[in-house]
């Protein structure tokens, strides 16, 4: 699950970057602060689905999600 997080919170700042946006216009674009954003991408605050959903959609992102069995 830790790995998970990491990944997300990396791959949200990679993309932020890319897009040119800074942590304090990703911040109004999904009505957190800077430092919220900040701590999101360190991994250090959990964010919501809720949240996670407002990032994708200002960055233009897709969100999937796969729930089938794991292969043993």
């Amino acid at each position: 699950m830790e790995q998970l997080k990491q990944d997300i919170s990396k791959l949200i700042k990679e993309t932020r970057i890319r897009k040119g946006l800074t942590q304090k216009e990703l911040g109004a674009l999904i009505g957190v602060s800077e430092s919220a954003v900040a701590r999101y991408e360190s991994g250090a605050l959990n964010m919501s689905t809720e949240v996670l959903f407002k990032i994708a959609d200002a960055m233009g992102m897709n969100i999937s999600v796969d729930l089938s069995e794991k292969k043993e």
